[in-house]
């Protein structure tokens, strides 16, 4: 049987992954898949979500067969550098007061 390693990429590779479609899970304990998500972004942020109510959030994987595999501190450095290019929306006081 073939032993698969993980094909872990560096930060930067992993930012410009952040809003392309492609299939990833949520990976809890006892190899529990917790959720999918369709972008790497949409991963981070249900992570974050798991993990505020207490859940255990082991690694984010890349299907099928990618074997890309995010592990915990480099889930948390990802969602501060998405937190960073996410713009608010900024809106006209008139805008605010109608």
């Amino acid at each position: 049987m073939d032993v698969v390693q993980p094909n872990r990429r560096t930060d930067e590779q992993l930012v410009a992954l952040l809003s392309e479609p492609s299939n990833w899970t949520v990976s809890g304990g006892n190899g529990a898949i917790l959720c999918s998500a369709s972008s790497l972004g949409n991963a981070i942020e249900r992570a974050s979500e798991y993990a505020r109510r207490g859940a255990v959030v082991i690694a984010l994987c890349r299907l099928p067969f990618d074997n890309v595999v995010i592990f915990p501190a480099q889930i948390d450095r990802l969602r501060k550098i998405k937190a960073g290019l996410e713009v608010p929306v900024i809106r006209m006081l008139s805008e605010t007061a109608q």
